[in-house]
Formats: C-alpha cells, sequence, structure tokens
C-alpha cells in the first residue's frame, strides 16, 4: 500500500473506463460511480462488489483498491483545499456506509461527468461543494473510533496534522502506546516507505503551495524539516527535481 499524495492537490477525474489502481490512500475524497457491469473493490480491508448504479464513497485516509473488471465506471478525487468546509463538518466522523444507490448516486454522477470538459476554477470548486453538500444530507456519519477505525489511519491523520512539528518514529510510537520497534514494524508492513521517509515525503508535498508566496530558504521550517539542505535534498528525492525547477514547471 502506498500514500498518493497526487490526487490530493488536483482536480482528478477519469473517465467512462474501467478504474484500475492497487491499494492506496489519501486526504481527497473519492468517489466511484458504476456505469455498467460489475466493480470489485477494496475499502479498509473489507472486499464486496459495486453494481450498476452503485455510488462508493471513500472518506479521507480510506484504504482502497479497484480490481479489473468488464465493466465501466466514472471516478473523481477532490483536491483537499476545495473541501474545506466538508472537513470541517465531518472532524472526526466517517460513513457508516460508503455505498449509494438511487436518486442521490445518479445525481452525483452527472454532477461528476461534469468534470469531462474543462471548466474554470469558480465553477469547479462549485460543483464539488455541491456533491459534498448533498452526501453531507445523504450520508450517516458517526464518530470514527465507533467504527473500529484502524490505527494506521489514526496515525496517518495525524502525520498530516503534526507535520510542521518535530515528528520522530520514537515520539509518534510514545504518542500511540506502543514500543518503537512495534510502531516501526506496524507502519512498514502497510506502508512502502519507512517512517522518517513517509513523514518527509508528506512535507515535501505540503510545502508546494507555499513555493509560489514564500523562498525555498524560508519554506523548510514551515514544513518540519531541520536546515535548507535537508528540505532540498528531500525535495529531490521524492519529486526529482529541485524546487526551482519545479516552480519553473508550474508557472
Amino acid at each position: 500500500m502506498f500514500y498518493e499524495n497526487v490526487r490530493e492537490n488536483a482536480l482528478y477525474y477519469n473517465s467512462e473506463r474501467d478504474c484500475l489502481c492497487s491499494p492506496h490512500i489519501h486526504k481527497a475524497v473519492e468517489l466511484l460511480y458504476v456505469l455498467s457491469g460489475e466493480k470489485q473493490v477494496l475499502l479498509n480491508e473489507r472486499r464486496f462488489t459495486l453494481n450498476k448504479g452503485e455510488l462508493l464513497v471513500c472518506m479521507p485516509f480510506d484504504v482502497h483498491a479497484y480490481g479489473i473488471s468488464g465493466g465501466i465506471q466514472r471516478c473523481a478525487a477532490f483536491p483537499v483545499e476545495y473541501c474545506g468546509a466538508f472537513f470541517s463538518a465531518v472532524r472526526n466522523l466517517t460513513l457508516k456506509n460508503n455505498v449509494f444507490s438511487g436518486e442521490f448516486a445518479e445525481e452525483i454522477a452527472e454532477c461528476l461527468k461534469r468534470f469531462s470538459k474543462p471548466s474554470n476554477p469558480v465553477l469547479t470548486r462549485g460543483i464539488i461543494n455541491y456533491a459534498l453538500g448533498r452526501l453531507l444530507e445523504e450520508g450517516t456519519f458517526v464518530p470514527a473510533r465507533e467504527q473500529g477505525q484502524d490505527i494506521l489511519r489514526e496515525i496517518l491523520a495525524y502525520i498530516d496534522e503534526h507535520y510542521a512539528e518535530p515528528i520522530t518514529l520514537a515520539s509518534a510510537a510514545e504518542r500511540f502506546g506502543y514500543s518503537k520497534c512495534h510502531f516501526s514494524r506496524l507502519f512498514n508492513a502497510r506502508i512502502t516507505a519507512s517512517f522518517t521517509s513517509y513523514v518527509n515525503r508528506v512535507r515535501v508535498f505540503k510545502s508546494l503551495p507555499l513555493l509560489k508566496t514564500h523562498k525555498s530558504s524560508a519554506i523548510y521550517d514551515m514544513c518540519g524539516f531541520n536546515s535548507p539542505q535537508q528540505y532540498y535534498l528531500n525535495f529531490k528525492k521524492v519529486l526529482g527535481k529541485s524546487p526551482r525547477e519545479y516552480l519553473a514547471e508550474t508557472d
């Protein structure tokens, strides 16, 4: 399993084909609607089949994967920056049931279809907020711990919130009540990176929006790195280019 930052920073839309992905997680809200056939999915270690007309909603840090099928689906992941109001409304909550059908599922599927054609950022944000607002109305949300929230999702949510602080393997293990060795084994068994590498990867992606408003020499401390050199080396390792090169390509 791996953490996929890409879907958090830009709208992802997979238009009407068989959507495939190996087990992964991200903070973005992801939706999958089955247009035809069936679809085998994995959601938080539970495998089941989605039928035509059913909508799957993956909440932040849900582990999910889509297997090969003969059907067609419509899939979208909403950028984190567009979901602030939704995240505030469902803080420490999760969906009791992630699968929807009927008129609501069809309505959301039509919303997703709008992403098949380019639109301006204001309209995109509006569509996303409408879809998430309707989800708040139709979904049943319960405290996450009552659903037996997986410990890994708790750890990843903690890192996402505290990445700018001096998080270490030892401090995180103590925070969650594990020995350092057990915590390391628990983390490495599910994430294809060491704890330190994962934290630094999160820090690098958190720094990307700041590059447009701050000098890279000032960003390192804001994102939890100990020095500009450490920030530069990890940036290069994660993205394969320097902050300056990345900024030049995105301008």
